[in-house]
């Protein structure tokens, strides 16, 4: 070295820095450049096929009229009503509900109480089939639910 100026070494230690252009492309840039080359492609196609393709004249109005008088109610309601179709499959229990207790004297308390209904029970032969079948029905007891669904009710 001679003074302030340098002198470069034909031989550096390492290889000197790869240019732009000769840098790897990862897999990632690969496809997000592919991805906006198809939608910028897709935009320009679209503006020009816009610019182009033009509307044509609108063609002339169709006839306008009056609306006719309503015509004849159909058959709903006529006739007499159809047989009736197979029972459904049955629903989803819901929750069981507390279930009501008798004893020997609450049973004794309700007759007492209501001799009129006790003697038409026992005088006209008591409650018939589809009363007692409503009755199991609408009990919370799940066996009496059972005794409707599949004892024939």
């Amino acid at each position: 070295m001679t003074g302030d100026t340098e002198v470069l070494d034909p031989a550096p230690d390492h290889p000197p820095a790869p240019s732009r252009l000769q840098r790897p492309v990862t897999l990632r840039g690969l496809i997000a450049a592919c991805a906006l080359t198809a939608v910028v492609s897709c935009a320009v196609a679209m503006l020009i096929a816009a610019a182009v393709i033009g509307r044509g004249p609108a063609g002339p109005a169709g006839a306008r009229a009056e609306a006719g008088a309503r015509g004849p109610e159909g058959p709903v309601g006529v006739g007499a009503p159809g047989p009736r179709g197979d029972r459904g499959p049955r629903g989803r229990t819901g929750p069981t509900g507390p279930s009501g207790q008798a004893d020997e004297e609450s049973v004794f308390t309700a007759i007492e109480g209501d001799p009129d209904r006790l003697r038409q029970v026992a005088n006209d032969g008591g409650p018939t089939t589809s009363d007692l079948c409503s009755q199991f029905l609408q009990s919370d007891a799940g066996t009496l639910n059972d005794i409707y669904y599949y004892g024939g009710c």
